[in-house]
């Protein structure tokens, strides 16, 4: 009986000391996400997000995005950059409505370091109203994915068609220019370069930016149910035949008035 119960003791920590690594074999973490969004002059934009993920004890198989639009247009091939320079392999897909899962192609290539992820889609800003009519001007929302992990000095530069007025990043709520966000502005030939840092992103939450723009940046967009802006269409030519017949006659009248009078 004594050796019965020290044989299920053994068993027992055996399982447990077996059990133990398994639980811990894979161990990352979200580091960080910079993201650039190229406008163009019809509302469209191209989304680039560099996904920072840090793994201590890996391999790492898959990392997702939540909270991605469900319009938006997802390009499945996916770089990933090492910190040695190498670039590795993976694809994106919809794994729900408002999640992408990012499938890394060889999953022992990422056994420990830091990676980045540039994932891209493209995003209709006037369908999905992220852009939108305020007064006389445009105003564009853009809402970046759900931070897996909180993580310092998120960074999101847009790239907006150039234009008298630049780009401002302003309060959702009220409209004012915010005053308190870290922000740089390049005015290249042809794009205004507008960069936001926020200082850091907690985790779970999704950082908002909301932008004021010249509509003169945009001149090939159209509010929905609307029709842009057509040229006027030209004057028609006069009718010269017309005009010449006129004149004949009127002098005609004229000299047959002459006579008369004569």
């Amino acid at each position: 009986m004594a050796s019965r119960h020290l044989l299920a003791v053994t068993a027992t920590a055996v399982a447990a000391l077996t059990a133990r690594p398994a639980l811990a074999w894979q161990e990352s973490h979200q580091a960080g996400d910079d993201a650039t969004v190229r406008v163009d002059g019809a509302g469209g934009a191209q989304v680039e997000h560099r996904v920072r993920w840090h793994v201590a004890r890996g391999p790492l198989r898959w990392v997702d995005l939540v909270d991605v639009p469900a319009a938006a247009v997802l390009q499945p091939d996916v770089v990933i950059a090492t910190e040695d320079g190498r670039t590795l392999a993976a694809h994106a897909t919809r794994r729900d409505e408002r999640t992408v899962r990012v499938l890394v192609d060889e999953p022992r290539s990422l056994m420990r370091g830091t990676f980045i992820f540039a994932v891209r889609w493209h995003l209709d800003l006037v369908g999905t109203r992220a852009l939108t009519r305020d007064g006389a001007t445009w105003r564009l929302s853009f809402s970046e994915p759900v931070a897996g992990d909180g993580f310092d000095a998120s960074r999101t530069v847009f790239e907006i068609p150039a234009a008298p007025d630049a780009p401002v990043a302003i309060v959702a709520d009220t409209g004012v220019v915010d005053d308190a966000v870290v922000s740089s502005l390049r005015r290249d030939p042809g794009t205004d370069v507008l960069e936001l840092v926020r200082p850091h992103v907690s985790r779970g939450e999704a950082p908002l930016w909301t932008l004021r723009l010249d509509p003169r940046a945009l001149p090939l967009v159209a509010e929905p149910g609307r029709s842009p802006a057509l040229p006027a269409a030209p004057a028609p030519e006069p009718d010269r035949v017309r005009e010449v017949a006129i004149g004949a006659g009127l002098s005609a009248v004229a000299l047959a008035f002459g006579l008369l009078v004569w």
